[in-house]
């Protein structure tokens, strides 16, 4: 790869350093990257194309002429004893490279690639500055502008009218005419409007509003089944709606006076709502939040992401839907200048815990309305290293004829591809289905692609499953059988082989079942992941009973929620696990006690211990192994339960699921045949 690299350093100057408060804005996300010092979460940036030649040094002199005027990109930021503040810092020049890959084998593939390790870049938000700008030349006529920002500095509204005033200069300068007078507004006489704002009556009306939206609100909904946690790298799947079914999605938006936001954000709340069961969900919407001339004018950061609370009947059509979320998202635009930051604070919500929101849906306009000297131009918005809590749905919309790019980005920590890509697709084939059909219910509109149907109603509807049912117990005893010496659980330093696994099964279940434990009936289990957990588990099976685990690490309130709602006869626990004021009035059994042989008195009465089982006896004979077929019960059923499980309660109330000992040797049939173990 042939690479040519050019600096061109501009002057910048300025009356002198000001020392500024943040916003609220600017607070919330200064707190959440001082928590994450280092990463590049609030990075956000694109490039222009410019289908033509370029004057480099007109074109340095116009972004540094721009830089000046707009002034809110022009600011460090540093921790003070009085909190955060931000320096106005003139800068004492601004470098801009200059790449030129116009020689290379594939100049295109390496300029995204030089712009995406660029986009990785921390930028020094203290010695500054928050920005970064590159010309880079593909071809004799065609050269990328990029632009790197922090989120501190600009938004994706700021970022446009930056971009703008440097292609109204530069072709000012390029045609010897003198450009148009500036138009922006200082970063000073933001900060000076939203005091006054947020001293206002009309702020208390927002915050009123957002607080009687948020009232009794529910859980954020996530098709991970959980919460949204701190950003992360995410996974993404990219896909297309083709323009003729954008053009009916526009159609049926229209009546709704919110647009195609009102149709998209129906749908997301449809698709979360069948593949979840809620149905009072809050999304994320990000707004531009500027609501006078004044924001307007301004390219610093102002953008705003409110919770938008739907409420969704599958029993109405997806057109009554559209209507009820046209008429939030009004409500929401006329509120929206309530910064996020100040609705965590009224919630009591730190920096490091996650918003009300899982999923967000973005709209980001490409359009470029503005030109180089007459050249045209296309913009491209990045959004490839975008950190998500939860779900990012993100539509890169243009006015002209082409499809629209629809990319759903997942929390890396809670999804992955496969799980992403299945999820994009089948929200494009819901898509599809309601420019189709708008009048179904949404109930009756389709989820599934037409790979998954074919799938699901061609491939998968002819196969007969040749599992003979079996019980836990047969499958566990026939490998028992097979190879009693062989190492069945090694926990830590421990090791337990099949025999030995199996007889202290047997001794537990020889207890359980003078306790009454038999078919249909319910024991908890409270352990960790041990050799105690696997002995519990089977020592129940054997006895006839079903297992409930019962996971330590889930918070008291989920664990008694469950064993109210379960009602085991008793509970098993693990002197491991960590101790817990679980389950009153449930009579309680250890496991280590219950497995331990019982002392025997010696010739002299005195007690002492057993050999354990499978042990050699005085006489140099090893025990028998008894099994549990000659344990004192009814015989196991491959339909009797073997155990239940609880979902994760993302839906709302945790739901509890009784799985056979049939479903349960079929699952382990699959797993064997897919994982070919």
């Amino acid at each position: 790869m042939v690479m040519q690299k050019a600096l061109i350093r501009q002057q910048i100057t300025s009356t002198g350093a000001t020392r500024l408060p943040l916003s609220v804005a600017q607070t919330d996300v200064w707190r959440a990257q001082r928590l994450a010092s280092g990463d590049t979460l609030y990075n956000i940036g694109g490039y222009v194309e410019i289908f033509g030649t370029v004057s480099r040094r007109a074109f340095h002199a116009a972004i540094v002429r721009a830089l000046t005027e707009s002034d809110s990109q022009l600011f460090n930021f540093v921790a003070t004893d009085e909190g955060p503040r931000q320096i106005h810092n003139p800068y004492a020049s601004v470098e801009i490279p200059f790449v030129d890959l116009s020689g290379n084998d594939d100049p295109r593939a390496d300029a995204m690639a030089w712009m995406y390790a660029d986009m990785d870049k921390v930028f020094d938000l203290s010695a500054g500055p928050a920005f970064r700008f590159a010309l880079i030349r593909i071809a004799a006529d065609h050269v990328l502008w990029f632009c790197a920002f922090h989120h501190l500095v600009t938004d994706l509204f700021g970022t446009s009218l930056f971009l703008s005033r440097t292609a109204e200069l530069y072709s000012a300068a390029v045609g010897g005419n003198a450009p148009p007078a500036a138009d922006l507004t200082p970063w000073s006489e933001v900060l000076e409007d939203e005091r006054g704002y947020y001293a206002s009556t009309r702020c208390e009306r927002d915050r009123n509003y957002w607080r009687d939206q948020l009232r009794n609100c529910p859980e954020a909904v996530t098709l991970s089944g959980r919460t949204p946690g701190w950003p992360v790298a995410s996974v993404g799947s990219v896909g297309t709606l083709p323009r003729a079914i954008v053009a009916r999605l526009q159609e049926l938006g229209a009546a709704s006076k919110a647009g195609l936001p009102a149709v998209l954000f129906s749908a997301v709340a449809l698709y979360l709502s069948r593949m979840t069961g809620r149905r009072d969900l809050v999304l994320g919407m990000p707004v531009a939040a500027r609501t006078n001339a004044k924001l307007r004018r301004t390219a610093g950061f102002v953008a705003n992401v409110v919770p938008l609370r739907l409420n969704v009947d599958l029993a109405q059509s997806f057109t009554e839907l559209v209507e009820h979320t046209g008429k939030r998202i009004r409500e929401a635009y006329r509120h929206q200048r309530y910064a996020s930051g100040a609705l965590r604070n009224d919630l009591g919500l730190t920096a490091s815990e996650p918003n009300i929101y899982g999923a967000v849906l973005n709209f980001v306009p490409n359009d470029a309305e503005f030109n180089f000297a007459g050249q045209p131009v296309r913009l491209n918005i990045f959004t490839h290293s975008r950190r998500v809590e939860d779900l990012s749905i993100t539509v890169h919309a243009r006015s002209d004829d082409s499809d629209v790019m629809l990319q759903i980005d997942g929390n890396g920590a809670h999804y992955d591809q496969q799980s992403i890509d299945l999820h994009g697709r089948n929200f494009l084939a819901l898509l599809k289905a309601v420019a189709a059909q708008p009048h179904l219910s949404g109930q009756s509109l389709p989820l599934l692609n037409e790979a998954e149907r074919s799938r699901i109603f061609g491939e998968w509807a002819g196969r007969q499953s040749s599992v003979e049912p079996r019980t836990l117990v047969e499958l566990f005893e026939s490998q028992v059988t097979q190879t009693p010496d062989a190492v069945a659980v090694v926990s830590g330093d421990r090791a337990l082989s099949y025999r030995h696994l199996d007889e202290r099964a047997d001794r537990l279940a020889r207890q359980l079942i003078e306790r009454g434990v038999g078919a249909e009936r319910v024991v908890g289990l409270w352990a960790d992941r041990s050799i105690e957990m696997l002995v519990g588990l089977l020592g129940i099976s054997k006895a006839g009973g079903a297992f409930l685990p019962l996971d330590p690490a889930y918070p008291v309130e989920r664990l008694e929620s469950m064993l109210a709602d379960a009602q085991p006869m008793m509970l098993l626990s693990s002197a491991a696990a960590p101790a817990a004021e679980l389950g009153r009035g449930i009579t309680r059994m250890s496991i280590e006690a219950a497995v331990e042989p019982a002392p025997q008195p010696d010739s002299n009465g005195l007690p002492t211990r057993a050999a354990p089982a499978g042990a050699a006896s005085a006489s140099g004979v090893v025990a028998a192994h008894v099994g549990s077929r000659n344990l004192s019960r009814a015989p196991t059923r491959a339909a009797d339960p073997a155990y239940v499980i609880y979902t994760s309660g993302s839906t709302g109330t945790s739901k509890g699921v009784v799985v056979t000992h049939a479903g349960l040797s079929a699952l382990a049939a699959a797993q064997v045949e897919r994982f070919a173990v």
